[in-house]
């Protein structure tokens, strides 16, 4: 499958799967009134912990971020700097 029909496929699942939720951020509340809000530090957190438990997979949010600007970018197109997307936390 070509990469631009995957990220169509991929498109139509998210389209199904939350409607119309219009939102920037990669950590997205799905339930309860913050429903399309950013997660908070702490509830990112704790589901990492969990998937991390879940899995035995060793992983850091910090990473997606990464894995965002990879795949974001294209052959002729360097990744966008992880600064630039909405909803980072300030570093301290």
């Amino acid at each position: 499958m070509s990469s631009i029909k995957g990220k169509l496929h991929y498109a139509d699942y998210l389209h199904g799967e939350y409607g119309d939720l219009d939102s920037d951020y990669m950590f997205v509340n799905l339930w309860g009134g913050s429903y399309g809000r950013p997660l908070t530090y702490a509830s990112v957190y704790d589901l990492v912990l969990r998937l991390r438990r879940d899995t035995g997979i060793d992983f850091d949010p910090h990473w997606l971020r990464h894995t965002r600007a990879t795949l974001s970018s294209t052959p002729t197109t360097s990744p966008a700097p992880t600064s630039d997307y909405p909803g980072r936390w300030p570093s301290t």
